[in-house]
């Protein structure tokens, strides 16, 4: 699916405000429409989809432009040089020591009754920091 750019953003916007007001009317009128039951059905039923149209014009707009999605290279993903994946891989080995000491941390604070969540999310830190460590053995320096 292709994005649109931030200067297509004010349009959507402003579709997505008068379909809410359509929306809002149209509940309205469905209780002073009179005649036959079909007739307040329709209402309704028109209501309901300008509420649908306005609920995914309003997501539309809300999603960031390409531009603005574009992240760093992630770790599945190699950048150009060794050089900056090696410093890549330091970083994200720095990242997730950091992360097993803060886990370590607190499952001490429970002296051996840590919650199961606590011993998990240490044990896939764990898990993870080695794998960087493997990338980081078998790289080239």
């Amino acid at each position: 699916m292709k994005r649109r750019k931030k200067g297509g953003q004010k349009p959507i916007q402003l579709i997505a405000l008068g379909s809410a007001v359509a929306t809002v009317a149209g509940g309205v009128a469905t209780n002073r429409v009179e005649g036959p039951w079909w007739a307040q059905a329709l209402w309704f039923a028109g209501a309901a989809v300008a509420l649908g149209l306005a609920g995914w014009l309003a997501r539309l707009a809300a999603q960031p432009s390409t531009e603005e999605s574009r992240q760093e290279p992630g770790m599945h993903e190699t950048p150009g040089t060794p050089d900056t994946n090696h410093e890549r891989l330091r970083n994200l080995l720095s990242i997730h020591e950091r992360n097993v000491r803060i886990l370590e941390a607190q499952v001490a604070k429970y002296a051996g009754d840590a919650p199961v969540h606590l011993q998990t999310q240490l044990e896939d830190e764990l898990k993870r920091l080695e794998a960087v460590r493997e990338r980081l053995r078998s790289q080239p320096q």
